[in-house]
């Protein structure tokens, strides 16, 4: 196959095994996103003060003075957990993009390959989070949940991430698996119409993203609205790196702080 797909697949050496590929700034990227997430979550928990007040990082209420409101403004800005995970999206695309580059470049042979492959990467987290949840709640008796999610069924929903009311946070393992469909068909589409079709589609889905119902379609607020994220790494990937070659060494700073 022609075009900027080969570049990105020989520009990542010459081993094809997916699994072997090495991004040193994409891994950078995934460890500020996550310590962004895991401060978000901080941030969050409560804590007393000296006068018995059970307070957040986040307070800013009308007993702190304009420090207290500033530093929970800053706080707000380096622990925006819904962009770091935003972020996460935008990176799986790029990445899941690189693996399909590098399989069959046949629809019928590269789906379910690309299907296993994300069910062997995500479920196998998923039975060991759910499973330590379990023991601590029949060894100890405590939830932040209902007792009937640790019922048989209740479990079994929430192995397969038919339900997240054990752990809310796994809202993205969801997300990541209703986007597997998502990025072969923009993938694939773009190999067939070029980049006309995943823009037409971020597009799409981008418009949708401002919908209370579309965002609320399985839960939560949000949930759904975020899934469009996937489709500028695809895009990313595919003509990502013309595009910085072509970018002036001088321009590049403030390319990347417009980006920002």
């Amino acid at each position: 196959m022609d075009g900027p797909i080969t570049e990105s697949a020989r520009h990542a050496g010459p081993l094809q095994d997916a699994s072997t590929i090495f991004y040193p700034r994409l891994e950078a990227l995934r460890g500020v996103a996550a310590l962004t997430v895991a401060a978000f979550h901080s941030w969050q928990s409560p804590w007393v003060d000296a006068a018995g007040l059970k307070r957040t990082f986040y307070a800013s209420d009308g007993t702190v003075g304009w420090a207290g409101k500033f530093g929970a403004e800053l706080l707000r800005i380096f622990g925006n957990g819904h962009g770091a995970v935003v972020l996460f999206f935008v990176i799986s695309g790029f990445v899941l993009a690189g693996s399909l580059a590098r399989g069959p470049q046949d629809l019928c042979a590269a789906a379910p390959r690309f299907l296993l492959a994300r069910l062997f990467r995500i479920y196998p987290a998923i039975f060991a989070t759910i499973g330590v949840f379990a023991v601590l709640f029949w060894t100890t008796g405590a939830s932040l949940t209902s007792a009937e999610a640790y019922r048989p069924l209740g479990l079994l929903r929430n192995v397969l991430l038919l339900d997240t009311s054990i752990d809310g946070v796994m809202w993205s393992l969801q997300i990541e698996l209703i986007a597997i469909p998502l990025i072969i068909l923009v993938y694939f589409g773009s190999v067939r119409w070029g980049l006309i079709f995943p823009i037409t589609v971020f597009l799409a889905l981008a418009a949708l993203s401002f919908s209370g119902t579309w965002n609320r379609a399985i839960g939560g607020p949000g949930m759904l609205g975020t899934i469009h994220a996937f489709i500028p790494g695809v895009i990313a990937f595919l003509v990502g790196r013309r595009l910085v070659e072509q970018c002036p060494v001088r321009l590049t700073p403030a390319v990347f702080m417009a980006g920002m």
